[in-house]
């Protein structure tokens, strides 16, 4: 591994990703600490491609419910191609991990994560851009100025860029590609992705993997995989953990009483037509769990402003004052 690559210097290695090591790098110029991902690619010109895909994104406007791409571009190591995958760095940890290590989430914690996720899929499906693998490891969690703990979604448009990686023989399904690299994909993608041709709407695949997600977080139900624990929702059967994708398990899915039964059983439908857009995810969502806090915060954060600004204010005025005062004094 090289030290430096194209004007980012390696400090330390984060992870090994789902699609490839996520390294902590420095800019050499700016000095800012970012992500940067290296993707193995077959050939220079689908490292290329790829690399152009992701530029294309970055072009999105800042969204707080989505992990924005910075920079991309192409490396050659050890006869290796990649393309590197530039974000801010986000010293957080998953979706995947939080709620393992907390078992679970608390109400208000669900509310918020759900605002969030929603929004950030609403966001995207606006602007034309679709995930197209979205899981609970590669949702980014922060913590907010109000100290409560927030959503963001990474890795938006990578099934795309994976289209660019590899020069295999899937009959143009892209998500076989995902079960060899992504681990426990299988878990969060609808029926429609194994079906061996290629996937008519990626819009509705986000929609079937947001509500295996959301299901995954209610049940905080795990797997192992290749070592690692993985959150999953899934049925259990005779032939073991059944993935929603397969034929009618999302239909005797078990689910806590929540608000948004109902819109889940029509997220994990097997026929993509019959899942909800993302607006009305977003609008089912917001009406159960009120706005994001994103918003409902934003009149407190300006009264507070606008308090502090007023007492800034009588501050200097009692300053010039007792200036005033002395100055008097002085003459007297």
């Amino acid at each position: 591994m090289k030290d430096t690559v194209d004007g980012y210097k390696i400090l330390d290695k984060l992870s090994q990703g789902h699609f490839g090591a996520v390294f902590k790098a420095r800019h050499q110029e700016s000095s800012g600490t970012y992500a940067l991902r290296l993707v193995e690619c077959d050939t220079l010109t689908g490292a290329k491609d790829a690399a152009g895909h992701v530029n294309k994104l970055k072009e999105l406007d800042d969204f707080c419910a989505i992990l924005s791409y910075v920079d991309a571009f192409t490396d050659i190591q050890d006869l290796n191609v990649y393309v590197c995958v530039v974000t801010p760095f986000e010293d957080g940890t998953t979706l995947n991990d939080y709620v393992l290590q907390h078992h679970g989430v608390s109400d208000q914690e669900l509310g918020v994560l759900l605002c969030d996720l929603s929004e950030g899929l609403a966001f995207l499906h606006q602007n034309n851009v679709t995930h197209g693998g979205l899981t609970p490891s590669n949702v980014l969690l922060w913590t907010d100025d109000f100290l409560q703990t927030r959503a963001k979604i990474a890795d938006f448009g990578m099934a795309r860029v994976c289209e660019h990686l590899e020069e295999w023989t899937y009959g143009g399904n892209v998500y076989k590609y995902f079960i060899k690299r992504q681990l426990g994909a299988e878990y969060f993608l609808p029926p429609e992705c194994w079906r061996g041709r290629e996937v008519a709407s990626l819009e509705r695949v986000d929609i079937f993997s947001l509500g295996a997600v959301i299901c995954a977080i209610l049940l905080h139900t795990s797997v192992n995989v290749e070592s690692r624990r993985i959150l999953a929702c899934f049925v259990l059967s005779g032939e073991g953990h059944l993935p929603l994708w397969h034929n009618g398990a999302a239909e005797v899915l078990q689910l806590p009483a929540t608000p948004i039964n109902f819109l889940l059983r029509k997220m994990l439908k097997a026929d993509p037509k019959q899942r909800p857009d993302a607006s009305e995810v977003l609008r089912v969502i917001s009406n159960a769990f009120g706005k994001s806090t994103a918003k409902e915060h934003r009149p407190h954060f300006r009264t507070r402003r606008v308090c502090y600004g007023f007492f800034a204010v009588l501050a200097a005025a009692f300053a010039v004052g007792i200036g005033a005062w002395n100055a008097g004094m002085l003459e007297l």
